[in-house]
């Protein structure tokens, strides 16, 4: 049985999860890594909804903003750009906070919390960091990652914006619930911002 790491679900419903034995058996939306976007989504569609707005244009991704979310204000999924297949390399899931920045905290907390029993052998990280994206340095993330043998990673974070980023990308602080590819994670690192 896939687990429902969307499972915001647990904080907001109460329901149980079941001890998970790898980063495939989770999803966010329905949807995890592997999947294929041509499963939910026509070529079509991929292809008008996708951007490649990283610096290196290996890797696409599709913004889903719907009311038919359960959970997340959006869902984020990256992909080979040159890949026929669409294979999802991350998924991630968003909600924004406009007013009150440490409602954000208390979600994470919370998630991390939940996830730690699912994990109580895998490694987990925690770093407050200044987002590279922000090259003024004032944009801050406070994360938490649960990296896996395979060094693929579940990541719950808060992103703390600058104004600066917030006004010139039309950009909100959030909390993300990720799953993420080891390749498409030394890709971020790595090429992502250069």
């Amino acid at each position: 049985m896939r687990v429902f790491i969307a499972a915001l679900v647990l904080i907001f419903s109460f329901q149980s999860w079941t001890k998970a034995d790898d980063i495939s058996d989770f999803q966010i939306e329905g949807i995890s890594l592997g999947d294929s976007l041509l499963d939910y989504f026509s070529e079509e569609e991929i292809k008008s909804l996708s951007v490649a707005d990283y610096e290196s244009k290996k890797y696409s991704r599709i913004v889903l903003r719907s009311n038919i979310l359960e959970v997340y204000d959006d869902v984020d999924f990256h992909f080979k750009t040159n890949d026929k297949k669409f294979t999802i390399k991350s998924v991630v899931g968003g909600i924004f906070y406009k007013k009150d920045f440490n409602e954000c905290f208390n979600k994470k907390d919370q998630i991390v919390n939940d996830i730690k029993t699912l994990f109580d052998s895998t490694e987990m990280q925690t770093e407050k960091m200044i987002h590279p994206a922000d090259i003024s340095g004032k944009s801050t993330e406070y994360k938490v990652e649960f990296v896996f043998n395979s060094g693929s990673i579940v990541k719950i974070s808060c992103m703390d914006w600058s104004d600066e980023i917030e006004k010139q990308h039309n950009w909100q602080d959030h909390l993300k619930v990720g799953i993420y590819d080891i390749e498409f994670i030394k890709w971020l690192i790595n090429e992502a911002y250069e």
